[in-house]
């Protein structure tokens, strides 16, 4: 059988020298929300379905929203390669069967974790 994961990474509005691809809010989002040229390594691509919250896109304005609204202790502003949005996916073995009991558990458990 194959595995599955979660897997969560990081965001910022500008990507960081380090940052490997330079994927920003804005590019994950727009990957997610499936926006024409955004991902050309998915074949064929679906539509997607929000379960919990709302689509990526809106996702993101709210977190560059919150950054540009935050400060450190000292006052300072957040740069703009700091991060601000955490974005994951969660895989799911083709061999299993139980998809949906899978998802909804899973979206559950998610829940639970952002409040």
């Amino acid at each position: 059988m194959s595995f599955q994961f979660i897997h969560v990474e990081s965001y910022a509005r500008k990507a960081g020298k380090s940052k490997a691809g330079g994927l920003t809010i804005k590019k994950v989002a727009d990957e997610a929300d499936r926006v024409p040229g955004s991902f050309p390594h998915v074949k064929p691509p679906q539509k997607p379905i929000v379960r919990f919250g709302t689509n990526a896109n809106q996702a993101a304005k709210m977190a560059e929203k919150w950054a540009e609204s935050s400060k450190d202790l000292s006052g300072h502003t957040l740069r703009q390669d700091g991060l601000c949005l955490l974005a994951g996916i969660i895989s799911y073995p083709n061999e299993m069967t139980d998809w949906e009991n899978f998802r909804d558990n899973s979206i559950e458990w998610l829940k639970k974790k952002v409040r």
